[in-house]
């Protein structure tokens, strides 16, 4: 767009109108400077020249009040690299900070670990709790094994120096409570598996 209007010779519309009228400014053709076809042509190029403008200027407004989550999610992976890259120069200056950053990150990966996938508070796991002593093999080993699988990351978490104490006020004591039954079901049914199995 700027480089069509300085090949036009001017940077804004209201510059172009000002040369145009004092060059129109006897009579309309100019003084019979130009001819008809000359000055409809120049008309021509002006109205092109507007309705460029206005095209761009429409396109910067849509572009400015754009809701989508497209372009959110763009914008978003922006922020993301520019913080990941001030981070890291800030890390190459400073290695205590890196080594700092790296445990945070660790710690926090751990947490969501813990929180999401290992703790039986499912929607299959809480159905399959439900069933109590009535469910399969396969079932109850699922559910010990993902069951086993908290307890480790729990384990691994509190043998880095995190408390337990932060992360059960955020909200897990109605998780424990289901934990604690899981236990119970599956205690129980493990120790009736043998009875089924020599039946």
């Amino acid at each position: 767009l700027q480089a069509a209007l300085k090949d036009a010779g001017d940077e804004d519309e209201n510059a172009i109108l000002k040369k145009e009228e004092a060059m129109f400014k006897e009579d309309d053709l100019g003084s019979n400077s130009l001819s008809m076809e000359e000055y409809k042509k120049r008309r021509g190029e002006l109205a092109k020249m507007r309705a460029l403008m206005f095209y761009h200027e429409q396109k910067r407004h849509h572009i400015n009040k754009i809701k989508s989550k497209k372009y959110r999610r763009i914008r978003k992976k922006q922020r993301q690299r520019l913080k990941e890259a001030e981070i890291s120069a800030q890390m190459e200056q400073d290695p205590d900070l890196a080594r700092e950053f790296e445990e945070k990150e660790e710690m926090e990966r751990m947490k969501e670990r813990m929180t999401l996938a290992h703790k039986n508070t499912s929607k299959w796991a809480r159905r399959a709790l439900k069933r109590g002593k009535n469910m399969d093999l396969d079932t109850r080993r699922a559910l010990s094994a993902q069951l086993q699988r908290g307890e480790d990351l729990r384990k691994k978490m509190t043998s880095n120096g995190e408390d337990d104490g932060e992360s059960d006020s955020n909200g897990e004591e109605g998780g424990e409570d289901l934990v604690d039954t899981a236990r119970k079901v599956l205690a129980d049914a493990n120790n009736d598996e043998p009875e089924r199995m020599t039946e």
